[in-house]
């Protein structure tokens, strides 16, 4: 009597059985341990990306931020600076008329109030 051999697949099943308690993992159920790792490594990614986009939208805000107190405050510098260089022309006019009113004393005291409220301003 000849016995015909088992195929391939019955006998894999057997050894499945026969070793039931051993680390042998299914193949589904390995698959299935892959893809949640996969799934996992792209959760971790995204999550880092979002994470770093927040913190460089954050720390741009800040930088800009002060870009802008800076810009405000060379704005008014250049506004004072402006107004010390017509302060200046406007003195210097002063001396200039000055002297072509030598003549009236009248008009010269006048010319001198006006500078001096001007030099005052100045130095406000």
């Amino acid at each position: 009597m000849q016995t015909t051999p088992k195929p391939l697949m019955l006998r894999s099943a057997e050894v499945r059985e026969n070793h039931s308690g051993s680390n042998l993992i299914d193949p589904p159920q390995k698959n299935r341990r892959i893809y949640r790792r996969i799934g996992m490594g792209y959760l971790w990614a995204i999550a880092i990306g979002g994470l770093g986009s927040l913190t460089g939208m954050v720390i741009a805000d800040y930088f800009q931020g002060l870009g802008v107190f800076q810009l405000l405050d060379a704005q008014v510098q250049s506004q004072v600076l402006s107004e010390f260089e017509q302060a200046g022309d406007r003195a210097q006019l002063h001396e200039a008329r000055t002297l072509a009113m030598l003549n009236n004393p009248a008009l010269v005291e006048q010319e001198v109030a006006n500078l001096q409220r001007e030099l005052a301003a100045l130095q406000d």
